[in-house]
């Protein structure tokens, strides 16, 4: 027998076979560290206002009416027409206070909050009181209001306005006053 030849040329790489099914889907990964805020939106601000003790007036006999009393003003500029949305809160605190010699039934308060001088938001507190003759009367009542709007560019002013309406019996030495109010506008909501 005679000896072994040489090896031969490699031959041609065959096509290449199909893929493989998709194995399992590893555990999820740990949460990373949250990213730091971003700036705010074009146009968008905050405006705002508090107000301290704004006495209203005397509340005296049979349907008294103590007539809306601008409170507080916020002035709003809007900048862009891409940030005109805007939420208004607002609070007024308002106190009816002192010696009586009849009877106070149902001090009404209302609270209307306007935009540019119209009344756009109204909020009404009606607490029935009954006091004996030559009584002390201390009656507070917080009311808030919030109002979504929509504003074109250009200044606004939002304002609140009280008014105390009494349907009342023989009552002198009571007196309406605004002990606390505060009025907030977002422009960017």
């Amino acid at each position: 027998m005679g000896e072994t030849g040489l090896t031969g040329l490699t031959g041609l790489t065959g096509a290449t076979g199909l893929t493989g099914a998709t194995g399992p889907t590893g555990p999820t990964g740990p949460t990373g560290l949250t990213g730091l805020t971003g700036p705010a939106g074009p146009g968008a601000a905050v405006f705002g206002a508090n107000g301290g003790l704004f006495p209203l007036g005397p509340i005296g006999i049979i349907g008294t009416v103590i007539p809306p009393v601008e409170v507080l003003a916020t002035p709003v500029t809007i900048t862009s027409a891409a940030a005109n949305k805007v939420k208004i809160d607002g609070v007024v605190d308002v106190s009816i206070s002192g010696t009586i010699i009849g009877v106070l039934l149902n001090p009404t308060i209302t609270v209307d909050l306007l935009r540019d001088g119209l009344v756009v938001a109204s909020v009404t507190s009606t607490t029935f009181a009954t006091i004996a003759l030559a009584a002390v009367l201390d009656l507070e009542v917080v009311i808030p209001i919030t109002y979504f709007d929509t504003l074109t560019v250009g200044a606004h002013e939002y304002t609140l306005e009280v008014s105390v309406n009494s349907i009342s019996i023989a009552i002198t030495g009571a007196t309406a006053d605004v002990q606390f109010s505060s009025l907030a506008a977002s422009i960017g909501v």
